[in-house]
């Protein structure tokens, strides 16, 4: 046997599921954000032109200039370090920066950011390890006949 049941029961329950999904319902995202991050003084030592530092443009709004996120302090009568790697994570929301100072610093053990005789030294391997490159085979050319060089061509 089935039982008729009351209108007022059923429209309660329809209003109580109606309400349990609109409050269940996902709030919507929030809005994408596209910035550009921009390194300065970049990849030139233009330090008086903007100083260290990151700068932060919203592509969405015309690349509009949104802040200045500063790298490193500089000490008085220091020369200012030059940006030279960027990497940014998303997953943690950080920033790295580096400079080729703090990179050879890192490195190489007992040796200070800015040691004279480490540059030299490295500077003079490198001339030398380029003009063996170049002589070896300039030497093993200048040792073959160019007539025959042609003719077997």
């Amino acid at each position: 046997m089935i039982r008729s049941v009351p209108r007022s029961l059923i429209r309660a329950f329809a209003l109580g599921c109606l309400l349990l999904f609109a409050t269940s319902a996902r709030t919507p995202a929030p809005k994408e954000q596209h910035l550009l991050y921009v390194a300065s003084p970049g990849t030139r030592n233009y330090v008086e032109y903007g100083g260290v530092g990151l700068l932060v443009f919203d592509i969405d709004d015309g690349y509009r200039f949104v802040r200045r996120i500063p790298t490193w302090p500089t000490a008085e009568g220091q020369k200012v370090e030059n940006v030279k790697g960027i990497a940014a994570s998303a997953r943690t929301g950080r920033v790295y920066v580096t400079s080729l100072t703090r990179v050879i610093a890192n490195l190489l053990f007992g040796v200070g950011a800015s040691d004279p005789l480490t540059f030299i030294a490295i500077s003079l391997l490198l001339i030398f390890v380029s003009l063996i490159a170049c002589y070896l085979p300039a030497r093993r050319a200048a040792r073959l006949n160019p007539t025959v060089a042609l003719a077997e061509n």
